[in-house]
């Protein structure tokens, strides 16, 4: 049994991380960390796995785990992986990998320099639909790849229990870092390496809300992102292929086939097939737990998610050196009088 720590207590370990490690086997929580001990002494108890060790400090887990999984703010992956995967400990961490090119570098180097596994947790590789859109793109199912456009957008409202994610030097960024290093990280799995072309955003000094990017990837797919944590968008990712469209959606798993402008569900949601008939699609974050275990069992280093999360970190800093402010009524570059706001 692989004894896994979870490395902070927020919301997406409460919601989504726990519930999966119950569902993997071969591993057991055998600690969990958090500065507030009363959070990290719920969630261990929720767990319902026996003997699990508490504690506010990373120095206490020195031999009490084999892995862990790191959910904390952004500021504080290098702080906390660098050290873990020096000692040795195998690491899968939330997304961002790093706030900064630099700091996942630290960390890749970490994991080399003691043959830890290094993982991180883009999860949106885990979905079917996803992933049937990568086999549509590698294999060139309908053509060759011409135009790929992915909107995601709600009305933010995630219920977190701290307020990070709105202070950029904590966070690293806003709806960018956020949505976009799964959008990203997807586009790469994909697509290849790409080139940032234009990107514009609404921040001011502080995290931006909207942004727009615009990119080409080296077989020359043009790309448009569209990210929002004020508007609901279609949240789908909308691959113009020769001969076809396919649209897929990271959430609810639906795939539509556009030919000739007639739409074909492709089983309404993506699962798999077996002689039983017809399995639904397994939880994400279970299979990237499992997947986990699989990389620790192969010693397999620092992993195709680790390497491309360094690149989704390089596509940040790219954004940002050729950011400029993204217009509209309450834009500085905008002449306010003239669009009626007085």
């Amino acid at each position: 049994m692989i004894r896994l720590a979870l490395v902070g207590c927020g919301r997406v370990a409460e919601v989504f991380h726990l519930p999966a490690l119950s569902q993997v086997h071969g591993i057991t929580l055998s600690a969990v960390l958090d500065v507030n001990l009363s959070r990290a002494q719920a969630l261990a108890a929720a767990s319902g796995a026996p003997n699990v060790h508490v504690t506010t400090e990373l120095s206490d887990l020195v031999g009490r785990c084999d892995a862990a999984l790191v959910a904390l703010p952004n500021y504080l992956h290098a702080p906390a992986c660098i050290p873990l995967l020096e000692w040795g400990c195998h690491v899968l961490v939330e997304k961002p990998m790093a706030i900064s090119v630099a700091e996942c570098d630290r960390l890749i180097t970490a994991a080399r320099g003691s043959g830890a596994v290094l993982s991180v947790a883009m999860v949106w590789r885990f979905i079917a639909a996803y992933q049937l859109a990568r086999e549509v793109i590698s294999r060139q199912t309908f053509g060759a790849i011409r135009r790929v456009r992915v909107t995601e957008g709600v009305i933010y409202n995630w219920p977190a229990t701290t307020g990070f994610f709105l202070k950029k030097e904590q966070a690293g960024g806003g709806v960018l870092v956020d949505f976009g290093s799964h959008v990203l990280d997807a586009l790469l799995w994909w697509l290849g390496e790409l080139t940032v072309r234009t990107y514009e955003d609404d921040a001011y000094g502080g995290v931006e809300a909207e942004c727009r990017v615009r990119c080409t990837s080296t077989t020359g797919v043009a790309v448009d992102i569209e990210l929002s944590r004020l508007r609901r968008l279609t949240c789908s990712a909308r691959i113009d292929c020769e001969h076809a469209t396919i649209e897929v959606n990271p959430h609810s798993g639906a795939v539509d086939l556009i030919i000739a402008g007639t739409h074909t569900p492709i089983r309404g949601q993506v699962g798999s097939l077996s002689q039983a008939g017809w399995v639904p699609a397994v939880d994400p974050f279970v299979l990237q737990l499992r997947a986990f275990l699989g990389d620790i069992q192969r010693r397999a280093g620092v992993t195709p998610t680790a390497t491309t999360a360094r690149d989704v970190a390089v596509l940040f800093a790219g954004c940002a050196a050729i950011r400029r402010p993204m217009e509209g009524p309450a834009s500085p570059a905008v002449d306010l009088e003239a669009v009626g706001v007085r």
